[in-house]
């Protein structure tokens, strides 16, 4: 599972994708519907401008721990294939055969 602070980082390297998967897709319902964020955080996040959006979005995923932390992981790669796609590619270029590469 990961960690709190590695989703985080993942994210925060890409905001460019993120605020796209959040305009674009229905990612943030999804969460409300799940239960992962509440409807006061799903507020704060769409009435932000864009440049504050992912930053409240990142607060929040911060606050998430176990199962909810899975899910929200599960969610992001269902409901946000640009963004998973580029977050694969990151642990892809980190991790080969085993070793951490930096």
């Amino acid at each position: 599972m990961a960690a709190v602070a590695d989703v985080c980082a993942g994210l925060a390297q890409h905001k460019a994708v993120l605020l796209r998967e959040l305009c674009d897709t229905n990612v943030l319902d999804v969460l409300v519907k799940k239960g992962i964020f509440s409807v006061n955080e799903l507020e704060v996040i769409t009435s932000a401008v864009d440049s504050d959006k992912c930053n409240y979005f990142i607060e929040v995923v911060s606050k998430q721990s176990g199962i909810k932390l899975r899910d929200l992981c599960a969610i992001l790669f269902n409901e946000c294939p640009k963004l998973a796609k580029e977050l694969m590619y990151d642990k892809q270029r980190y991790v080969i055969n085993g070793k951490i590469l930096k």
